[in-house]
């Protein structure tokens, strides 16, 4: 069950053309980019490719999860709910850090952990390279560096400024460890074992830049899954695992869009979710085919879904901005409520019926789940544009500005318990594990901003 809720090289002729557009998204500027749906904007469709079913419906390699691991972008929930005892609800650089270690390199990709081990992805932007380190959870000390891919970035105009070259979590299975790249025009998958040994390393589909790439894999069954989404032709694409063979691949519409697919039992089947590219997506993870979709959502969602049974919500914020409540099944989702605020970058947080979410200005939101009626609203200092997680319903908020909103979830106000300093910025999202907090930092030193990973607990 937790390898259900967890998660060849293409063809050399596809023409790949170094395109640019005409505008960002709202408030971000104008530069001269060529308008969307041009003729430079374009690649051919990736060829599809059928499921194999011999290799998507079963786990040849078992997994191998511990139970306390934290394998995956928000978690084993895919949603941010952490199952630690008890978490600090205090501290600072000094107080309650049990390490911290530097961090080669730049990236908002947030910490994996798992058999005692974290990993993370990161970016030299000076040197062009992509690499994937190992670190020993108890001490901090790392324990291999290895290099992706080199050379080739994306030109800075077509990297949002919000944005890296490692924006993408990792996942792993417990045997392996998983990460994705954008370089060269394409979207690179790649394989290692714990000890970091290079398993396989592939090309999923070709991609245009607009703004850079920020979705994170999830793991189903024998499958590496992945959605591609640019205005170019974005497609969906499933690797098997410990090959990188590609298992299937379908055609997604052409508008760009960078939320990482959740996961769910519905009905007893298991389900794919996706919103965004106009709409919500159910899809079978085993096949790449459609079950249903849902029309009436706006082109670009980031946040990743979330839900309490068979009630979800989505949020998006480009060219429109929603928060959609729907009712879904194995075979079709119906709207329930519909609001017109953007919870954009951040994910949002669901807690015993009721919705959690900071906007990536600082307007704080709460919601039922079901009705979509407000329970409050309230300022929150700072800009985000990490995803939160909650513990025994406190819930743990990183800033833009280096500290952590510490806040009990109550739907009947907000109330911040501490805002915890730990750096100059935090972009990527905790992890959480064995009562403690991972947490990946920036600090402007006299060299300029350094990276750190830092682990938090009760001393």
């Amino acid at each position: 069950m937790q390898s259900e809720l967890i998660m060849k090289k293409m063809s050399c002729g596809v023409l790949i053309l170094n395109a640019v557009f005409l505008v960002l998204l709202a408030g971000c500027g104008k530069p001269p980019h060529p308008p969307r749906g041009s003729a430079q904007s374009k690649v051919e469709n990736v060829a599809e490719i059928k499921a194999d079913p011999a290799l998507a419906a079963v786990d040849a390699v078992p997994y191998d999860l511990l139970p306390e691991d934290w394998p995956c972008w928000r978690g084993p929930s895919q949603q941010g709910h952490a199952q630690a005892g008890s978490l600090p609800t205090k501290f600072s650089e000094t107080e309650n850090v049990l390490w911290q270690v530097k961090v080669p390199g730049r990236g908002h990709a947030s910490p994996i952990v798992t058999h005692g081990m974290v990993f993370l992805a990161t970016a030299d932007e000076a040197k062009q390279l992509q690499s994937v380190i190992a670190y020993d959870l108890k001490t901090g000390e790392e324990k291999w560096n290895k290099t992706v891919l080199e050379g080739n970035f994306e030109e800075k105009r077509n990297i949002h400024h919000k944005s890296t070259h490692a924006s993408s979590t990792m996942v792993t299975d417990g045997k392996q460890v998983y990460a994705t790249f954008l370089n060269d025009h394409a979207i690179h998958v790649v394989a290692f074992d714990l000890e970091g040994n290079l398993k396989w390393k592939e090309v999923a589909a070709p991609y245009i830049s607009r703004f850079g790439f920020a979705a994170s894999l999830i793991l189903h069954h024998n499958l590496v899954i992945l959605p591609i989404e640019h205005e170019g032709g974005g497609c969906m694409v499933a690797l098997d695992r410990m090959t990188g063979k590609i298992v299937w691949r379908k055609n997604r519409g052409s508008y760009n869009s960078y939320q990482t697919p959740r996961l769910m039992e519905v009905n007893n089947q298991q389900v794919g979710l996706l919103s965004g590219n106009r709409q919500l997506t159910a899809f079978n993870p085993l096949n790449g085919e459609v079950l249903y979709s849902l029309d009436g959502i706006t082109e670009t969602h980031i946040g990743t879904i979330i839900n309490e049974g068979n009630l979800i919500a989505v949020s998006g914020g480009y060219p429109g901005q929603e928060t959609i409540g729907m009712e879904i099944s194995a075979t079709t989702a119906k709207e329930i409520w519909r609001n017109n605020e953007k919870i954009y970058i951040p994910s949002m947080l669901v807690h015993e019926g009721n919705i959690y979410a900071i906007t990536d200005d600082g307007v704080g939101y709460s919601w039922n789940l079901k009705t979509g009626n407000k329970n409050w609203k309230s300022r929150v200092t700072g800009s985000f544009t990490a995803s939160p997680v909650d513990c025994n319903g406190i819930m743990y908020f990183p800033s833009e500005q280096g500290d952590v909103k510490v806040i009990k979830l109550s739907p009947e106000k907000y109330e911040l318990l501490e805002s915890c300093m730990l750096g100059d910025e935090i972009h990527a999202s905790p992890a959480v594990v064995e009562n403690t907090l991972l947490f990946r930092v920036s600090r402007k030193e006299k060299n300029g901003p350094q990276e750190y990973l830092i682990r938090v607990g009760n001393k």
